[in-house]
């Protein structure tokens, strides 16, 4: 995932405290070897992961529309032949 994101640019500038939380949790899990709780952890840390991308995506999208919509303002498209 952070591969992923990473190579994407859809990190953050600085981290989630919540993502750190559960980094910690799922540390601490496995290390009592709480199979339950390390893997409700990591549930918790995919979904948080998929949200900031999708939030991330969105973002991306709005600005990539009003740089069209900018771009024919400026240059509008030519009429159909």
């Amino acid at each position: 995932i952070l591969r992923g994101r990473t190579g994407q640019s859809l990190m953050p500038a600085t981290a989630n405290p919540l993502a750190l939380r559960l980094h910690s949790d799922i540390a601490a899990a496995v290390a009592a070897g709480d199979a339950d709780a390390a893997e409700a952890a990591s549930r918790a840390l995919i979904a948080e992961a998929d949200q900031a991308v999708q939030t991330v995506q969105t973002v991306q999208t709005v600005q990539a529309v009003q740089t069209v919509q900018a771009v024919q303002t400026v240059q509008p498209p030519a009429p159909p032949p």
